[in-house]
């Protein structure tokens, strides 16, 4: 039985396949890389889930036993994951400035299939 997660992977993994063939970039060369970046966002997703839960800043005591309030760390690795999502993406020519789209309606179509897949809806 596939989990929550390998299946948010395959979905996501589908929906970047579908985007890129949609702009005629797609090439089974890129199918590790899309693995990957699919890995990521399910991670970014799950990440952003928790922060909504959480406040940017928890407690917690010093050496002296004193409190002090710090960086919430999921928040870090929340920024660090998009980050890194951004890179991949460039990789896969799949961000306006990487895509080098000059035309308005394909610019349109690339801006709304990945709005899509952030949004976790097909």
């Amino acid at each position: 039985m596939a989990t929550k997660r390998s299946t948010e992977v395959e979905r996501i993994k589908g929906e970047l396949r579908e985007v890129m063939e949609a702009i005629g970039t797609y090439s089974p060369a890129f199918d590790s890389l899309i693995t990957s970046c699919a890995q990521i966002t399910a991670l970014r997703n799950k990440t952003y889930a928790k922060c909504a839960t959480m406040s940017p800043a928890v407690s917690e005591k010093s050496r002296e036993g004193e409190k002090r309030q710090k960086a919430n760390p999921v928040y870090s690795l929340y920024i660090d994951l998009c980050k890194e999502q951004r890179n991949v993406l460039a990789s896969l020519r799949l961000t306006v400035e990487a895509s080098g789209v000059a035309e308005d309606d394909a610019l349109e179509e690339l801006n709304r299939k990945l709005k899509e897949l952030e949004d976790g809806r097909k």
